[in-house]
């Protein structure tokens, strides 16, 4: 499943936090509140009336409860800011029914995340902490893995810089600290998580004009494949988990000011 989290374009306007609670709903809600109470969101009912089919009791009991685990993929936070939703229209579709324009700055002009004004992403960590409680507290604590998470790095950049990729160092490691206290202090069910992606590869929308691998590819020399600084980092991750995985994080953070480049 697909997911990201909304803010509100304007903390201080009613209109606005209900826009973002209000794309939650659509977002995750028109997922989740069928399969775990067999209906779609209220407010989605009310916005979308009879367009909207209803689950007869025989298909809300089949379908509430029918997962094993949820695989969520996440990357990004938005502000929502409200905008009227055009239905009827020839140019309407469904995903302008929550009434919602979706921005990466919000009033003051402040952006999200890492890196949003290069890629137009806003790269987050403590967001994703806010996600997966989100889902613990409406959906039941359901058993989570993050199935898909990285960071992305402009393709422009030198083979040298994209192997020396010490943000996406940065990025793994301060997630990681954030999934490990929203596991430990707000009890949610995550048992897995997988890094996106094991190699640089061709990203859907964005083709060859990002990097997410922790391994370097060369798209004009598919020979050409190094393990970056971040696959390394996470390699030794991986090893020291089982030991002191608090200590191996609270130490990677505090060494980002000894950057080494290796030599390219």
């Amino acid at each position: 499943m697909i997911t990201r989290w909304f803010l509100q374009y304007d903390e201080s306007d009613p209109a606005s936090i209900e826009a973002a609670e209000r794309m939650n709903q659509f977002f995750h809600g028109w997922y989740m509140e069928p399969l775990t109470r067999g209906r779609y969101p209220a407010i989605t009912k009310q916005i979308v009336g009879s367009r909207l089919p209803n689950f007869s009791e025989a298909e809300a009991e089949l379908v509430a409860g029918s997962y094993d685990f949820l695989g969520l993929n996440y990357y990004v936070t938005q502000y929502a800011q409200p905008k009227p939703n055009p239905y009827p229209s020839a140019t309407h579709t469904a995903r302008m029914d929550a009434g919602v324009k979706l921005k990466y700055d919000n009033s003051h002009g402040e952006f999200l995340g890492q890196l949003t004004k290069r890629t137009a992403t806003a790269i987050t960590t403590q967001k994703e902490f806010i996600t997966l409680d989100y889902f613990k507290t409406n959906y039941g604590n359901p058993l989570i893995y993050v199935t898909e998470n990285g960071f992305s790095t402009p393709s422009s950049e030198s083979r040298c810089e994209a192997i020396a990729d010490y943000k996406r160092i940065d990025y793994l490691c301060s997630h990681l600290c954030f999934l490990r206290k929203v596991i430990k202090e707000k009890g949610v069910n995550v048992r897995g998580y997988f890094a996106w992606a094991l190699g640089d590869n061709y990203e859907f929308c964005k083709g060859f004009t990002v990097r997410f691998g922790l391994s370097y590819v060369n798209w004009d020399d598919l020979d050409d494949r190094n393990l970056k600084e971040s696959g390394k980092w996470y390699q030794r991750f991986i090893n020291w988990t089982a030991k002191n995985p608090a200590n191996f994080l609270r130490s990677s953070l505090s060494s980002q000011s000894q950057k080494k480049r290796p030599s390219c």
